[in-house]
């Protein structure tokens, strides 16, 4: 009896309603105060820096990096220099600077050094850095330098694609001689150590090889390239180290040389064109999207969460021939390769 008493007994003054009523007035209130502090949180903003106007290869990097700021909810804008130079690029950087990023991404036109100096004007003033460029050569399966001023590199290992291509090359081409065309002789950052990579490795196999300096007008790489097959017939390749490949396939026809190995960087839709008629016979495909979308993950993974990659992030080198162009040829047309 006494048990039972005990079980029916409640407190006076107090009913599982009022408690309820209670506990939920007090979720309510709680949300309420914290829905303003969500409300007017800072939208991360972060700026690319480019090297050239976002059309051709530069559109795919760039559809990367705004749809991973769709994906993310942060804010980017994507900047360029008036001229594709270092000292336009350092002066775009620091107008970026001025403009109050949170984070910024550095496309490079030069070796990361000539970076350093505007880097730590902007750390001076909270804002983080990144790279959209691949390691420097040698330091693609490195882990990261805890003093490296850039938080992580995105990008393909340049020089190591020169020497894909060249053991491509040596494949099928045991004599001869192979020349590649270089329309920007002072890009350290880029084109030069794809250069290196292709005649490193083919001289060390005892080919004869050199670079041929052009400029970046389609025109001009057509006419020089076409004269410098006819004033070396013994040429069995060439390779586009930076720019896109229809002027050296004019260069081909006009040299009248069918058998040429052609090869070079990166996929449009004349390449993706040649390839499937054999006209280029393959190409190192870097996956740009990749390095547009990859930083903008990494850089605002970084400002929410402090994360840092330990090594660089690779998007390439990878080849395109005959045998994948046919999966790959989609995706160009898409924006996605």
């Amino acid at each position: 009896m006494e048990q039972m008493k005990m079980n029916n007994w409640k407190a006076p003054g107090f009913r599982v309603g009022s408690i309820t009523r209670v506990v939920s007035a007090a979720i309510i209130g709680a949300v309420i105060l914290a829905a303003p502090a969500f409300a007017q949180e800072k939208r991360l903003k972060i700026v690319h820096i480019g090297v050239a106007a976002p059309t051709g290869f530069f559109a795919y990097l760039n559809k990367g990096a705004e749809d991973a700021a769709k994906d993310l909810g942060v804010d980017f804008t994507y900047i360029f220099p008036s001229t594709p130079t270092l000292p336009a690029q350092v002066e775009t950087i620091t107008a970026a600077i001025a403009g109050g990023a949170d984070g910024i991404i550095i496309n490079g036109i030069g070796d990361d050094k000539s970076y350093y100096d505007v880097i730590e004007q902007g750390k001076a003033q909270g804002i983080a850095f990144g790279s959209a460029l691949g390691p420097q050569a040698g330091n693609g399966t490195q882990l990261r330098d805890l003093n490296d001023p850039f938080l992580f590199h995105v990008g393909a290992d340049e020089y190591a694609g020169g020497v894909t291509i060249a053991k491509k090359l040596l494949e099928t081409i045991k004599t001869g001689h192979v020349v590649v065309g270089n329309p920007q002789p002072g890009d350290s950052a880029t084109c030069q150590p794809r250069a290196a990579g292709v005649i490193d490795t083919l001289k060390a196999a005892n080919l004869t090889a050199e670079v041929q300096e052009l400029t970046l007008d389609p025109g001009q790489i057509a006419e020089t390239m076409t004269n410098y097959l006819r004033a070396h017939p013994d040429t069995r390749a060439m390779i586009s180290a930076c720019s896109p490949i229809a002027p050296y396939l004019e260069a081909k026809e006009r040299a009248g040389l069918s058998d040429l190995v052609l090869a070079g960087w990166d996929l449009d839709e004349n390449g993706v064109a040649a390839l499937k008629s054999g006209k280029l016979n393959f190409t190192i495909d870097q996956q740009q999207y990749w390095r547009g979308y990859i930083p903008v993950l990494l850089m605002t993974h970084y400002l929410k969460y402090g994360l840092i990659p330990a090594n660089a992030f690779l998007t390439g080198p990878a080849i395109v021939d005959q045998s994948n162009i046919e999966k790959v040829a989609p995706l160009v047309s898409a924006g996605y390769r």
